[in-house]
C-alpha cells in the first residue's frame, strides 16, 4: 500500500459520508466527497491541502490547476478562488486533508537551521503546488492518526504540526515557503495588505495609501500584488465584496440592493452588473440556483467526534 492510499484509507475510516469535517486538532480538517462537487467561489485563509484520493481543480484568473493523489496545494494568503472536486464517486470518493498555516511558526522555523535544497527560480505566487515526499506524507499521516488517540493530541499534535512546517521549508518548494515566511519580504508584505483589505473590504482606498501601508512604491505594489494574487488591488477588492455579498444574500435573504450597499457599492445597477459577470446570473436567480443545490454555500457544520465515539456517524460541515 503506497503512502497516499494509506492516508486515504485512514480518512475514509474516520469520515463515513460526504462533507468537510472539523477535528479536535486545531486547524485540521478532513474532506470526503463521494460525488463531484460543483465549482465553489470561496476565499481561503492560508492553508496546506494534501490530496489522498481523487482530484481537485483550482481556478484563478487566467490559471487552472488540477492535481490528484500525492500532491499538495498551498494557499499562501487569503485569496478569492474557485475550487471544484472532480472525478469523485461513492466507490472512489475524493479524500483530503487541510491544515491551517501558521505564518509566525513558519517564520520562526525559517530563521533556524532548516536545510534547504538549491533555490528554485519560481515566481512568488499566492497559490502553489508540490509533490508530497515520504517525510511529509509520514508526518501528515501521523497527525491524522492522532484522531484515533485523542488523549495524545494535546502533547503530540503541536510537535507533528511543527514537523510538517519543517518538511515544507526543506522540501521541493522550500524557496516559496521561505519567501512566505521571511518577514518584510515581498510575499509577506502582500499577505499583510491582503489581510487588511479582507478586514476593510467595504472601505474605499487609494493605491498610494496601500503602498505606504506596505512600505512599497506604487509601481512595486501593483507588480507584486498582481504577481501574487493574479488580480489588481481594485479587482481583488471587488471580488471580496461580491463573494461576501453572495454569502449575505444566501444567509440573510436580504434584498440585493441592501446587500450591495452593505458591501460598499454605491450603485445598485453597478452591483448587479458585477455580480452577474462573476457568478453567471443576477442575484435573485443565483440565489434560486444556490438553494436548489444541496448544502448551499456553507451548509451545516460537521465535527469529527472523539475516537471513543467513532462507531457512530460523524457530524460534518457540508458544502
Amino acid at each position: 500500500m503506497n503512502k497516499a492510499t494509506r492516508l486515504a484509507r485512514l480518512i475514509e475510516r474516520l469520515t463515513n459520508e460526504s462533507g468537510v469535517y472539523q477535528t479536535d486538532i486545531a486547524g485540521l480538517s478532513l474532506t470526503h466527497f463521494s460525488a463531484p462537487d460543483p465549482p465553489r467561489h470561496t476565499i481561503e485563509n492560508p492553508v496546506l491541502c494534501v490530496v489522498a484520493q481523487g482530484k481537485i481543480s483550482v481556478f484563478m484568473p487566467g490559471e487552472v490547476h488540477t492535481h490528484g493523489p500525492s500532491h499538495y496545494l498551498v494557499m499562501a494568503l487569503d485569496l478569492p478562488m474557485i475550487a471544484e472536486i472532480v472525478g469523485a464517486s461513492r466507490a472512489a470518493p475524493y479524500l483530503g486533508v487541510t491544515l491551517a498555516l501558521d505564518l509566525n511558526e513558519l517564520s520562526e522555523l525559517s530563521l533556524s537551521d532548516v536545510p534547504s535544497p538549491a533555490p528554485a527560480n519560481a515566481a512568488e505566487k499566492g497559490l502553489f503546488f508540490g509533490e508530497v515526499d515520504n517525510h511529509l506524507s509520514d508526518a501528515v499521516y501521523r497527525l491524522v492518526g492522532l484522531l484515533t488517540r485523542p488523549e495524545e493530541i494535546p502533547t503530540l499534535a503541536p510537535l507533528i504540526r511543527r514537523e510538517i512546517f519543517y518538511r515544507l521549508l526543506s522540501g521541493n518548494q522550500s524557496s516559496l515557503f521561505r519567501n512566505l515566511a521571511i518577514e518584510k519580504g515581498q510575499l509577506w508584505r502582500i499577505a499583510r495588505i491582503v489581510d487588511w483589505m479582507k478586514k476593510n473590504y467595504t472601505d474605499s482606498f487609494k493605491i498610494e495609501d496601500l503602498a505606504r501601508r506596505a512600505n512599497m512604491s506604487v509601481a512595486s505594489l501593483h507588480y507584486w500584488f498582481k504577481t501574487v494574487t493574479t488580480l489588481s488591488p481594485l479587482q481583488f477588492q471587488k471580488r471580496l465584496r461580491l463573494q461576501e455579498a453572495r454569502r449575505m444574500l444566501y444567509r440573510d435573504g436580504a434584498a440585493a440592493t441592501t446587500v450591495g450597499l452593505r458591501v460598499g457599492y454605491e450603485s445598485p445597477s453597478h452591483f448587479n452588473r458585477d455580480y452577474s459577470r462573476l457568478f453567471g446570473a443576477p442575484p435573485l436567480r443565483d440565489m434560486e440556483r444556490m438553494r436548489s443545490v444541496s448544502g448551499g454555500i456553507n451548509g451545516v457544520p460537521r465535527v469529527l467526534p472523539s475516537a471513543q465515539k467513532q462507531s457512530s456517524p460523524a457530524r460534518r460541515r457540508t458544502r
